[in-house]
């Protein structure tokens, strides 16, 4: 069974977030690290890094709980969707209902969602990573695996959303089908 439409996301428990930030440096030596790191960031760029890692969580969680509502308010009302084998999905509800229907028809759980990086682009988030979980296939559970990207930006409420989303699969492993 292949699985082109299945849904993956954002990350899970052994993350590595990058927050680049124009002009920074950093040292090799472990203590200036430390230091520079803490020197070297703008204020709230941590904050703007911990905001991504936040809506990240709130996704795989709403996901791994089967709640598409959930999950489609972290989208903006006019983000738009681009996945493998399909149209563009446009607007919140479309989300949702696309959502919904993955996670029902393809029997999605165990959603682990990594962060790979996290960049400040103008008034923008950038993030991107990877992500696994499973699907029910015909004869049994397939794991399902994939790369994603994510722009951030806030929204009149100055709450950050998910403006554009895109991910694919990654070639399904050798297993029950």
């Amino acid at each position: 069974m292949k699985i082109a439409k299945v849904m993956g996301f954002m990350p899970g428990p052994y993350q590595r977030r990058h927050v680049w930030v124009k002009g920074s440096r950093i040292s090799c030596f472990a203590s200036v690290v430390i230091v520079t790191a803490i020197i070297s960031f703008p204020a709230g760029a941590q904050n703007i890094g911990e905001s991504a890692e936040q809506i990240r969580s709130k996704w795989e969680s709403a996901h791994n709980s089967e709640n598409a509502k959930e999950v489609a308010a972290l989208y903006s009302e006019d983000a738009v969707l681009l996945i493998p084998n399909e149209e563009h999905v446009k607007g919140r509800a479309a989300i949702e209902n696309l959502i919904n229907s993955q996670i029902q028809e393809f029997g999605l759980s165990d959603l682990q969602i990594t962060t790979d990086e996290t960049q400040e682009v103008g008034d923008a988030l950038l993030q991107s990573g990877t992500y696994t979980m499973k699907a029910k296939g015909p004869k049994g559970t397939v794991p399902v695996s994939g790369d994603w990207v994510t722009l951030l930006k806030k929204d009149a409420d100055g709450n950050w959303r998910i403006s554009r989303h895109i991910w694919n699969e990654d070639a399904p492993e050798a297993g029950p089908q």
